[in-house]
C-alpha cells in the first residue's frame, strides 16, 4: 500500500529528490508517494516527490522525481492530483510545471496543455468544474 503526504522537513525532501535521482529545490513545498510496510508507519521505499513553489497567481511544479520502474504507478498520478488540489484550495488559479520537471508524455498524461506562453499548465478552476473534460 502507498501513501502520498506532504514532507514537512526539510532534510527528509532532500533526501527523497537525491534517492529519486533528483536535487532540493530550496524554498519550495513537496508532497511524496511511499511505498508502506504492513504496518503502515514503515516506509518500504519512495515511490516519488513532488516540488512545488506558488504565490497567489500560480503553482509551478519544480520537479516530479520518480522510482525508476514506477513511472505509470498511479501513486505518481495520485501524487500531482494532490498537488493540484492543495493549491487548489489554497486558492491559486493555475499549476504549471517547470521546463524539464517531467517527462513531457507523462505531464500530457495528466491533462496539463500547453498555455499561450507554451508552458504545460492547468487552470484549476476550470480543471475542477468539470475534470472529465478538461483540455479535450
Amino acid at each position: 500500500m502507498f501513501i502520498v503526504q506532504p514532507v514537512r522537513l526539510p532534510e527528509y525532501q532532500k533526501e527523497l529528490a537525491e534517492q529519486l535521482g533528483g536535487k532540493m529545490h530550496d524554498g519550495a513545498f513537496a508532497f511524496c508517494a511511499t511505498e508502506m510496510e504492513d504496518d503502515l508507519t514503515t516506509v518500504k521505499y519512495p515511490i516519488a516527490v513532488c516540488q512545488f513553489t506558488f504565490t497567489t497567481e500560480k503553482a509551478v511544479i519544480k520537479s516530479l522525481d520518480i522510482r525508476s520502474g514506477s513511472e505509470k504507478d498511479e501513486a505518481v498520478t495520485i501524487l500531482v492530483r494532490t498537488v493540484m488540489n492543495w493549491v487548489y484550495r489554497a486558492d491559486v488559479p493555475f499549476i504549471e510545471f517547470d521546463e524539464g520537471a517531467a517527462d513531457e508524455e507523462y505531464i500530457k498524461s495528466v491533462s496539463f496543455c500547453r498555455n499561450a506562453e507554451g508552458r504545460y499548465s492547468i487552470d484549476l478552476k476550470l480543471f475542477y468544474k468539470s475534470p472529465c473534460h478538461y483540455g479535450k
